[in-house]
């Protein structure tokens, strides 16, 4: 079992994978590291990618477009 991630503590330098199950609080941990680069680090916005990924066979919305 991984241990819980610790958002204070993170070193905010490189690139970071947020990999979760549901219900885990992913949009709230990368909000807070997009909070902590713009606040202590002073990153501007348009310097920031947050990517986010959802597979839909593990959705249980259908989708609003056509299959791709």
């Amino acid at each position: 079992m991984n241990k819980p991630l610790d958002l204070k503590a993170l070193d905010l330098s490189g690139t970071h994978l947020i990999e979760a199950s549901a219900g885990t609080g992913k949009t709230y941990t990368i909000a807070s590291l997009f909070l902590r680069l713009l606040l202590e680090m002073k990153v501007p916005v348009e310097s920031i990618t947050v990517v986010t990924y959802t597979c839909l066979l593990y959705t249980s919305e259908p989708p609003d477009h056509p299959p791709l």
